[in-house]
């Protein structure tokens, strides 16, 4: 453990980049997420995998129909409100 985990009261640090956690758990998410790529989350329905239970969540609304904003302008479509708020077309040119 790093003099900085002790003083931090955080045990646990990553030998990757020793940022400190205070238990094992947010340390094995950490090096999930930040230092592997690993994508555990898959769709069932197109195999494309996530790094996190959220992104495939929102994922499958796709698959579903749900939520989905279409651009007036191209009839692209999108996921979230904020997706074809940022969407750029012959109309926001």
């Amino acid at each position: 453990m790093s003099a900085a985990c002790t003083l931090t009261k955080k045990p646990y640090s990553c030998n990757r980049c020793r940022k400190c956690f205070a238990d094992g758990s947010n340390l094995s998410k950490h090096v999930r997420f930040s230092h592997t790529g690993e994508k555990s989350y898959a769709c069932n329905k197109c195999c494309k995998r996530y790094l996190r239970n959220s992104d495939l969540k929102r994922h499958m609304r796709k698959h579903a129909g749900e939520g989905s904003r279409k651009c007036d302008s191209c009839g692209a479509e999108f996921s979230s409100e904020e997706s074809l708020g940022a969407h750029q077309c012959g109309k926001n040119k």
